[in-house]
């Protein structure tokens, strides 16, 4: 997995990798800020961190994408953040996804667990237990319908387990052999 961004914990933005501004549209987003603390880009660079990030200190880890943004817009940047929708900030959103779901088979399975997981969800949501076929059986078995709830927490329980496998692949990715860190382009 990449390691472009780091969370400052005290500001709540992000630190960059500086090779990450050699690969567009990261190198685009740094440059059309001509700021002399980058403010603009760095905010843009958070945004893409919180949007991406696989790890469970993400505190918008399990929203959906359009939910994730307008949190990420609410809770960190008090409604300022205007950038949401622009072309490059999308393109790099893309970007490290694509990167994430290539270097992380285990990442890739979770979040599609996830979204099965949220689909499964939504369903039980709007299930009616009266429903019935045109010869007036039950369209849904309430022994299936019970099955399925009962199934609920050993599913949630996989996830669980499933994204702790995906934090520690993450983090033994960051290390070489001598135990260094080591950057994105080094991995």
């Amino acid at each position: 997995m990449d390691d472009i961004f780091i969370l400052n914990p005290e500001t709540q933005r992000v630190v960059i990798d500086p090779p990450i501004l050699l690969i567009e549209p990261y190198k685009t987003i740094w440059e059309r800020d001509k700021s002399e603390k980058k403010s603009g880009a760095y905010d843009d660079f958070t945004f893409i961190h919180f949007m991406t990030s696989p790890l469970r200190s993400n505190p918008f880890l399990e929203l959906k994408d359009e939910e994730k943004a307008a949190s990420i817009n609410k809770d960190v940047f008090s409604n300022n953040y205007k950038n949401y929708k622009e072309i490059k900030v999308l393109e790099a959103i893309e970007l490290r996804k694509k990167w994430l779901w290539e270097n992380s088979f285990t990442y890739s399975f979770y979040k599609n667990g996830i979204e099965l997981a949220r689909k499964l969800r939504d369903n039980l949501i709007v299930i009616d237990p009266n429903e019935v076929t045109n010869n007036g059986s039950l369209k849904l078995k309430p022994a299936d319908i019970m099955r399925a709830l009962k199934e609920l927490p050993d599913t949630i329980e996989q996830l669980k387990k499933q994204s702790l496998t995906v934090f520690e692949e993450y983090k033994v990715a960051k290390r070489n052999t001598n135990n260094k860190q080591i950057n994105h382009f080094e991995k």
